[in-house]
């Protein structure tokens, strides 16, 4: 399946992605590379990811080894990632 972002979930990156070129150089790349990695893998199993409590329509998929959470839904024949959650904030009670 297609891996499609949201705006929402664009500006997540951005922001994920400008603070750590900020505070971590060396370790951006890693973050950048584990997070392209995680969302492939739900082009090519999209249900791999658990169903969130919030709502069924929900799913979500960690990305092993740093704490980032990826919330994405299937539709539309493909996957849409709607959000990037840093998972030491406050739980995503979804849209």
């Amino acid at each position: 399946m297609r891996v499609r972002y949201t705006p929402r979930a664009r500006r997540d990156l951005e922001a994920i992605y400008t603070y750590i070129d900020e505070h971590n150089a060396g370790a951006a790349r890693a973050v950048k590379l584990a997070i392209l990695r995680t969302t492939e893998l739900l082009g090519d199993f999209p249900y791999v990811g658990t169903k969130t409590n919030r709502s069924p329509e929900f799913r979500g998929i960690v990305v092993t080894g740093y704490p980032y959470r990826i919330y994405y839904r299937i539709r539309d024949n493909g996957v849409w990632i709607v959000h990037i959650r840093d998972v030491r904030r406050r739980p995503w009670q979804g849209e």
